[in-house]
């Protein structure tokens, strides 16, 4: 009695084009996953400028100053008495934690009067994942 012959698996060809088509997928998925998460990390250190923007003017109306200068985000925190922290900002951890997860380094400067009491402008220059030439500001 014979055995009647089964395919039961895959040919050696069939499976050098499937991995063929996989390595064409990724070739083009990682770059646009990688851009996509540059793109995601400086829209929230746009964010934290912007929120920056509104701890300043919340500030300016109950002191009738800007606060700072400050350089980093854990001594603008400072600066600002709480009413600004970057938005992934851990309380449970040490400030040079978060300092080092940050996609920015945030730096608030005198503004174009030359005195932050008023005008100031605040600077968030990529870091980790985006490039350091990446310089997102805003001024008052």
């Amino acid at each position: 009695m014979q055995h009647p012959h089964r395919n039961s698996g895959f040919t050696l060809i069939e499976m050098m084009i499937a991995v063929a088509i996989l390595a064409i997928l990724a070739s083009v998925a990682i770059p646009a996953y990688n851009d996509y998460i540059a793109t995601s990390r400086s829209n929230e250190c746009a964010e934290d400028l912007a929120s920056l923007r509104l701890a300043q003017q919340e500030f300016f109306l109950e002191n009738n100053t800007y606060f700072g200068p400050a350089n980093g985000a854990d001594n603008i925190r400072a600066a600002s008495q709480g009413l600004w922290s970057p938005g992934n900002w851990d309380d449970s951890v040490a400030a040079a934690t978060n300092v080092a997860n940050l996609n920015c380094v945030f730096n608030l400067t005198a503004g174009a009067t030359g005195d932050i009491a008023t005008s100031y402008n605040a600077t968030a220059t990529g870091q980790n994942a985006i490039k350091n030439t990446v310089v997102l500001s805003v001024t008052n």
